[in-house]
Order: structure tokens, then sequence, then C-alpha cells
């Protein structure tokens, strides 16, 4: 015979750690301790890399993390990562830094119709922004070597075009909701830095998770 429901059972099931209501809750709470892990450790530039390395390999085992875990293995992956990153990302950023005053250069001076000059520049610019959509989630599955991991990162990134364009869009739709946050009002820019960063993380992995795992399987 069928148990007839209760409102106190309702309410019980309701706030039970295996309802979807709790579930969601608690999918929330780790991706806030994410972000806030994410966000302090990248306040120093030259733990950039390490940082997001640390933020995709949280997001990438949330299905195994709960919020209480993820700040233990945010830290943990972070440490490893540390010193072995350091390299890569000072390269990072210093060719960020020079496409762009490369750029930066090109619109000052308008230098946009000289072909011989705006085409490597282009070239260069999607070469990287290739690969570093891939590099960090690729180094977080943990499958590739810091030595393959760039060239590997590239021609992850040219074979999954289509995905990297997606990956580039979602990338713009951040920086523009941030921008937006952070003009509206005090609440939004709060909300924001507890969730958006890692919010961003995750909708790049919702769309490059199915060829991280065939890679792995290469």
């Amino acid at each position: 015979m069928k148990k007839k429901r209760t409102f106190s059972n309702m309410i019980t099931g309701f706030f039970n750690d295996d309802s979807k209501f709790m579930t969601f809750i608690g999918r929330v709470a780790l991706l806030a301790s994410a972000n806030v892990c994410w966000l302090v450790c990248s306040l120093p530039a030259v733990t950039g890399g390490a940082a997001l390395i640390a933020l995709y390999t949280v997001l990438l085992e949330r299905k195994e993390q709960t919020y209480d875990t993820a700040f233990k293995r945010f830290f943990q992956v972070f440490a490893k990562t540390l010193l072995p990153s350091l390299p890569l990302w000072l390269l990072t950023l210093g060719v960020g830094t020079a496409l762009a005053t490369a750029w930066r250069i090109v619109l000052r001076e308008n230098l946009t119709d000289h072909f011989f000059l705006l085409a490597p520049l282009l070239l260069a610019s999607a070469v990287m922004a290739i690969a570093l959509l891939w590099l960090f989630p690729l180094l977080a599955s943990g499958e590739t070597s810091w030595r393959e991991a760039l060239p590997a990162a590239f021609l992850l990134g040219l074979r999954e075009l289509g995905r990297s364009l997606l990956l580039l869009l979602l990338e713009g739709a951040g920086v523009l909701l941030a921008a937006c946050c952070f003009t509206a009002s005090l609440t939004l820019t709060g909300i924001w830095l507890l969730f958006g960063f890692a919010v961003i993380a995750w909708g790049k992995l919702l769309i490059m998770e199915g060829v991280l795992e065939k890679w792995s399987n290469h």
C-alpha cells in the first residue's frame, strides 16, 4: 500500500541530501568555493596559471566534490602545479602583453589597412587564442605533459574549431557580463565575484568535456 505523503514528509524529502533541491544548492556552493579560491590565488599575477589549473580540476571532478572538499582539492592542485606552471604561464603573459601592445599601436596609428602588418598579427592572435582556450583544461585533465601541453592544446583547438569558436563566444560573453556587473551595482559586482568566473569556466567545460575524455583515451 502506497504511503500517504504528509506535509512533514514532503519538507523532510525536500531538504534530504539526495533531493534535487539540495543537489542544486550543493552545486551552487561548490561553484562559489571554487570561484573564491581562484580569485584569491590569482591576485598575484604569476600564480594565475596554477590557479586556473586548480579551478578546472575542481570543476572536472565536480561530481565527486562537495563545497567543503573543493577547498582542500583546489589548494592541493594549486600547490602541486605552482612551480611547474610558472614557465608556461610567464610565457603566456609575455606573449599576451606583446600582442596587446602591437594591437594598441595598430589601432592608435590607424594601420588596419596594411595587410602585411595585419595578417601576421591576426594569425599570431588566433594561434594564441585557440591554444589558450584548451591549454589549462587539458593540463587539468592530467593527460598531457607540460612540455607537450602548448602544441597539443593548439592542435586540439584547431581540430575542434567549431567548439573553439563557441568557447571564444562564451569567453567574450563572460567579459561583457563582467563589465556590466562591475558598472551596474555593488550587488551584481558581489555576485560576479562570488560565482562569475567559475560559472564561465564550467560553461566552457560543458563544451569541451567530451573532447577531453576522448583525448585522454588516445
